[in-house]
């Protein structure tokens, strides 16, 4: 962050042209350079400032070290945390090439050798309940309300195109009824519905199915799959219209979500408040307007509502999936919500909340299941997060209602076509080095060794390890897994450990033994103006040296840290003991590493190297975590954070503006604003005697004249 400095000749109440015109001073230039002290009093206290902006910046890029270094190699999601004995096992389980079944991975017991996967029998599953039926309605229409078939294609302006708009999983397609659709209805197009016999309106109501039929063949199938007469064996959108009321059904056994729409949005007429007597009539009206034009549009007089479809809208609210469910639904008094338990978890959800808000409560909570709906299968699941055979589901609704019944959850249900299917968790079963495994999980570990289950394996029909007469596998039989020591991802590790230390630690001594040019002050405006932007910055780099050279706080860090380093022992174990020494003084205490002496520690001695790191009490990771934290801490009020963020604050927490850095930079902001005050002052105070002294100067001048042209005497000014 930079300061703009020298600003403060600006101040100067410019009286350019005015000033000096009887005297014939320059009186800008001479206030200017009466006022020379003040206006340095500010440019020092401005540079200060920029001092002070450039110790914050350096004392920051400290602390990013520090948090980046510890992010890496002491935080618990970091797959190199030094504080994880975990990242110490030098022992590696290897699998042949291409098994799928499982895998293996050796933990900090695992022991040199070899271990044998014999037979995965069975794997761990959850207890599930899922609705046993499809739980959305089929997408079909109310009875035509039309006097003749013909209406269908007749509307008026406003009313939207005659026809509809269908939608087959994402697939979108209009279904135009025009005067050609009105021909191939024939005869049956002008049949008077309202007077018509049964006979004659089932016969109607055949003629448009197989019409309709047609038009969504041709709308939606590949041409070489429509015979001559435009039938197709099994359409991806079937027809069927009910003979008796003539109600249109969309149905597919290919497609998954079938939706209609408006062709066109009916756009009610322009009404005008003058053409009705009173306020009321004409709100009326208008209200009764967008009815009507509803009505006239193709896809109401068709029976339908716009989006309707033969799937749960999951974005609609618990209202809207009830009244789309055909199972009868006890609804909760209004403005009362839904209450039950899962699993003994109390559950409150209002019924305007949509369906993915009611599932996303429920998986979120402590309740341990995990709700979906599947638009393949048209069914609601819910399944336990926990594997394994005695796991199980317990629903409680209360106040009345049925909601999970009607979802098709509800295993006490009395309604057979409401009962759910229902399927019970098993554990996993196996064979590991010749020994009988039986786990609630699919994760477990055998002799140090974390397995997961992904497939069966070797699986035999009519399993039965409890039949005497059951041989089980032999322990050596099946899929191998070598047990072997590896220290190579580790030796790595605490390289690159050491060479990042190396890199922190250099920055931050570095800062306190930089050089410092006293004789090089932030740049004011005018000496900015003077130089090349090449020259600025060699300036610039000059002027921020040594700006916390000997700083104590940096000092303070760098000693813990070192110490942390080479003065831990554990067991008579240090850092030598693995060849990690100081580079010594001159090198700003970098380490210095001996690859082939840490090789052998780490082959050695990987006990000692783990608890030289992990010890909770005083290992290294322990020690270099309470240090770091002590410098870099945001948390918490001032005055409890971290030295650093005390003195210089930290970008995006609250540090940011409460640090001790800030405070100083506050005060001489008010110091300086102060100063130009008093500047300012100055100049009108200087002002008004150059102006007094230019009044008088020219009041002499006039009289002088005067008197010259009374006397008939020329006074030379």
């Amino acid at each position: 962050m930079a300061i703009s400095i020298g600003s403060v000749n600006g101040l100067l109440t410019a009286k350019t042209g005015v000033g000096g015109l009887v005297s014939g001073m320059d009186i800008d230039e001479l206030i200017l350079k009466m006022t020379t002290a003040s206006r340095k009093r500010i440019t020092q206290q401005e540079q200060a400032v920029q001092r002070l902006l450039w110790k914050q910046d350096a004392y920051r890029s400290v602390t990013k070290s520090l948090m980046e270094f510890r992010d890496k190699y002491l935080n618990v999601l970091s797959a190199t945390n030094f504080k994880s004995a975990g990242l110490f096992n030098t022992v590696k389980a290897t699998l042949p090439e291409g098994i799928t079944a499982f895998t293996a991975t050796a933990t900090g017991s695992a022991t040199i050798g070899n271990a044998y996967v014999n037979q995965i029998q069975q794997l761990a599953s959850s207890y599930s309940l899922s609705s046993g039926v499809s739980v959305s309605k089929p997408l079909t229409g109310n009875a035509l309300e039309v006097s003749t078939l013909a209406d269908l294609a007749t509307v008026t302006p406003g009313d939207g195109m005659p026809g509809i708009l269908i939608n087959v999983d994402g697939q979108s397609r209009a279904l135009v009824l025009d005067s050609q659709f009105v021909t191939d209805l024939g005869a049956e197009a002008t049949l008077d519905l309202t007077t018509a016999t049964t006979s004659e309106r089932a016969t109607a109501f055949a003629k448009l199915e197989e019409v309709l039929q047609k038009k969504v063949n041709a709308l939606f199938e590949n041409p070489s799959s429509i015979d001559p007469y435009g039938n197709v064996d099994n359409p991806l959108v079937k027809v069927s219209v009910d003979s008796d009321t003539g109600a249109i059904s969309f149905s597919s056994d290919r497609a998954t979500r079938i939706t209609v729409n408006y062709l066109s949005e009916p756009i009610p007429k322009t009404l005008k408040r003058e053409d009705f007597a009173t306020d009321e009539d004409f709100i009326n009206a208008k209200e009764q307007e967008k009815i009507d034009v509803v009505k006239r549009n193709a896809l109401t007089k068709l029976g339908f509502e716009n989006g309707q479809t033969n799937k749960l809208n999951t974005t609609k609210s618990l209202d809207d999936l009830v009244k789309s469910l055909d199972a009868d639904v006890q609804t909760p008094s209004p403005g009362q919500p839904y209450r039950f338990y899962i699993n003994g978890h109390f559950f409150e959800i209002n019924s305007g909340e949509s369906v993915n808000s009611f599932m996303s409560k429920i998986n979120s909570s402590a309740a341990g299941v995990t709700l979906n709906y599947s638009e393949v299968t048209d069914k609601f699941t819910m399944t336990s997060n926990e594997t394994g055979a005695g796991v199980a589901i317990q629903i409680n609704e209360f106040g009345g209602t049925n909601l999970f019944e009607a979802l098709g959850l509800d295993i006490n249900t009395t309604d057979p076509s409401l009962k759910p299917t229902e399927s019970f968790g098993s554990n996993a079963i196996a064979y590991i080095n010749g020994n009988y495994i039986e786990r609630s999980t699919n994760d477990f570990i055998v002799d140090g060794v974390r397995y997961s289950l992904k497939e069966l394996y070797n699986a035999a029909e009519g399993f039965d390890p409890f039949d005497p007469l059951f041989t089980p596998p032999a322990a050596n039989s099946g899929i191998q897994i070598k047990l072997a020591t590896d220290t190579d991802d580790l030796f790595n590790t605490i390289k690159q450990f050491v060479e990042d230390y190396n890199a922190m630690i250099t920055n931050i001594r570095g800062l306190t033994k930089e050089k410092v040019y006293s004789d090089y002050e932030p740049l004011t405006d005018e000496q900015r103006a003077q130089m090349t932007e090449g020259q600025i910055k060699l300036w610039e780099e000059k002027a921020k040296s040594g700006i916390l050279a000997s700083d104590n706080l940096l000092l303070n860090i760098a000693n813990n840290l070192q110490s942390a380093l080479l003065s831990t022992v554990s067991d008579g174990f240090g850092f030598y003991s693995m060849g990690i020494q100081s580079a010594g003084y001159t090198e700003n205490g970098k380490l210095v590493l001996n690859e082939e002496k840490l090789r052998e520690a780490l082959n050695s001695h990987g006990d000692e190297v783990r608890n030289l790191f992990v010890n909770a009490t005083n290992g290294i990771s322990t020690k270099l975590d309470k240090i770091i934290d002590d410098a870099v801490r945001t948390n918490g009020v001032k005055g409890t954070r971290g030295s650093l963020i005390e003195m210089a604050g930290y970008e995006a927490t609250r540090s940011d503006l409460d640090n001790g850095l800030r405070l100083q930079i506050d005060s001489y902001n008010k110091r300086i604003d102060s100063f130009k005050d008093l500047l300012k002052k100055e100049e009108d105070r200087l002002w008004s005697r150059f102006s007094a002294m230019e009044a008088a100067l020219s009041r002499m001048y006039e009289q002088s004249s005067i008197l010259s042209q009374y006397l008939g005497v020329s006074i030379q000014q």
